[in-house]
């Protein structure tokens, strides 16, 4: 998988949502959300999904907003050396 994304696109996925995941050959774990009736993938490379989850914690860690009016936080990974099997 070269490039940056293959697609964009918005995910609501909710607490009752199923989840899945396959670990294929070497790089790729594939995650699915939903059930055959509807679902999306998506396929991670190793090193992605490391960078994936440590922002996802840094989320789950963040302050939630005080109001609706204040700004949301934004946080950013951004890849140290993009290789093939991570960095």
């Amino acid at each position: 998988m070269k490039g940056i994304v293959t697609i964009s696109a918005t995910l609501d996925i909710s607490n009752d949502c199923r989840m899945e995941t396959r670990v294929h050959r070497e790089p790729d774990i594939e995650f699915t959300f939903g059930t055959w009736e509807g679902s999306v993938e998506l396929v991670f490379e190793r090193y992605a999904l490391e960078r994936f989850l440590e922002l996802a914690t840094e989320a789950l860690d963040a302050p939630v907003p005080a109001n609706a009016k204040e700004p949301p936080k934004i946080l950013l990974s951004e890849p140290s050396t993009v290789r093939e099997g991570g960095p």
